[in-house]
């Protein structure tokens, strides 16, 4: 397993990282957004979101 790892690095160090691209592959949809929530004993928890239920953000 050793051996793998060390071939592995062998062969990112052979790669530009100038020529190298990262997807970021998150999404948020607002209607992921909780409904309830958490608070102390005897209060209220209180809160706002976004109002627009139809956007996703990518």
């Amino acid at each position: 397993m050793q051996e793998l790892r060390h071939d592995y690095r062998r062969t990112l160090d052979k790669i530009d990282v100038r020529n190298l691209i990262f997807v970021d592959e998150a999404g948020l949809n607002l209607s992921m957004s909780r409904l309830f929530a958490r608070a102390v004993d005897g209060e209220r928890a209180v809160g706002s979101i976004p109002g627009s239920w139809v956007e996703t953000f990518l």
